[in-house]
């Protein structure tokens, strides 16, 4: 997979407030998050015989208890989308919907003849868009990412955070946050995909990121 640095080499060099760590650079993750997005849009067109854009409009990396201020999902009813990445990269991602956006994306993917209250299908659409990000991520990095089947959950945003921030946090480790807008017709839709990274797996971005700027 060939990843293009900024045309004009710049780079903003990122680093916590706090202890000054250096975190994976925005650019790239982006262009990686786009690469999966685009990867999983064609998957998820076939499978529907619809065709469906995905987009990522903006990527943050953030302490986990930020991401209710980036996202607006605070005290919605949302549904989600885990796995996890075992051993030492131990890292958990998840897809995440407001429950009325979930039911837009479940009246695509049954052309409208499904029951809206039945959610299921958003578990399938969360292994592949999921699977794919990871797989743009792995052949950047030349990493072996095998997640776990997909796990859904549905409840308040706050309280699936609720679900991670204990360990993530009192670890210092850093959250992803992918934007994610997915477009069908007149549909418009929007979620997100969040990443816990581990430190193995932000080392090896940062580092990454480092090389792809000097190409």
């Amino acid at each position: 997979m060939s990843v293009e640095p900024p045309l004009d080499g710049s780079i903003e060099e990122l680093e916590s407030a706090e202890d000054h760590e250096i975190l994976p650079n925005l650019d790239l993750l982006t262009e990686l998050g786009n690469l999966g997005a685009g990867n999983a849009a064609t998957a998820l067109s076939m499978m529907i015989d619809r065709k469906i854009t995905i987009t990522v409009p903006a990527t943050h990396v953030v302490a986990p208890v930020e991401i209710p201020n980036i996202i607006k999902f605070y005290d919605m009813h949302t549904v989600a989308v885990i796995m996890q990445l075992a051993n030492d990269l131990d890292c958990d991602i998840l897809l995440v919907f407001p429950v009325e956006e979930a039911r837009k994306m479940v009246r695509i993917m049954t052309d409208g003849q499904g029951d809206e209250e039945d959610l299921a299908p958003i578990e399938e659409l969360g292994n592949i868009i999921i699977g794919n990000f990871l797989n743009a991520i792995s052949d950047f990095t030349g990493m072996t990412l095998m997640p776990s089947p997909p796990m859904y959950i549905e409840d308040l945003f706050d309280a699936i955070l609720d679900i991670f921030l204990a360990e993530v946090s009192m670890q210092g480790r850093k959250a992803i946050l992918f934007e994610t807008r997915m477009v069908c017709e007149d549909e418009d839709i929007q979620a997100a995909i969040l990443m816990f990274l581990s430190d193995e797996l932000q080392n090896e971005l940062v580092k990454r990121g480092e090389e792809w700027l000097d190409l």
